[in-house]
């Protein structure tokens, strides 16, 4: 058994309660440090950032499908001012 006056230093040098360090136990800090985590890093995503890129590049997808179409009507246009103009 330790020493309460060790156990007491101890306590003072972490700026713990003596108790703390009396009934410490591995699965508490665990489940303290990972419920606490979050808040500490001060990151809290609301949404996946992989769904996100995802989308973006579905956007992407979506423009360049419709670029030769809007060409097409580009060069049509061109072609019946073209003939109006003979």
């Amino acid at each position: 058994m330790v020493d309460e006056q060790l156990l007491d230093d101890v306590a003072k040098a972490l700026k713990v309660t003596l108790e703390a360090i009396k009934n410490f136990n591995d699965e508490s800090v665990i489940n303290y440090v990972q419920n606490n985590y979050d808040h500490a890093i001060g990151v809290n995503y609301n949404f996946n950032p992989i769904d996100k890129w995802i989308e973006a590049l579905e956007e992407n997808k979506e423009l360049y499908e419709r670029l030769p179409q809007a060409e097409k009507e580009k060069v049509a246009l061109l072609e019946k001012l073209m003939k109006q103009k003979r």
